[in-house]
């Protein structure tokens, strides 16, 4: 009873196919766990990056961004308003050109009913 009856004894228990199976299952493990560390390598990218609004504060220039558009009767499509981000540098640079309110809201809203007013002006010429 040598080599030959463990190789038979192998093959009729199945234990080179089972370790073949484990083989390849070792192997889809280790593609899958490097899959795994390269998608979370790519989502702490995406939440490291920085959105314009963080970069341009942290250069410290004014920033403004039209967020959402919405119309409140779709019949009526002058009844609706828009949705503005901005950021501090934005506010100071509006108070330097002589724009004044209670609040950040107040002065931006001023800012924008201006701008409004001159695109409407423009149209009007």
């Amino acid at each position: 009873m040598g080599k030959g009856w463990l190789v038979m004894f192998r093959k009729l228990l199945g234990i080179d196919a089972l370790e073949s199976r484990l083989e390849s299952v070792e192997n889809e493990k280790a593609e899958l766990e490097a899959e795994r560390a390269r998608l979370a390598d790519e989502l702490k990218a995406i939440q490291d990056a920085k959105t314009p609004k963080q970069l341009a504060t942290e250069a410290g220039e004014p920033w403004v961004d039209v967020v959402d558009t919405t119309f409140e009767d779709p019949k009526n499509p002058g009844a609706g308003y828009f949705e503005l981000d901005w950021n501090e540098p934005f506010v100071k640079t509006l108070i330097e050109a002589g724009y004044s309110g209670r609040t950040d809201d107040d002065i931006v809203d001023m800012w924008f009913n201006d701008l409004c007013r001159g695109v409407i002006g423009k149209n009007m010429e």
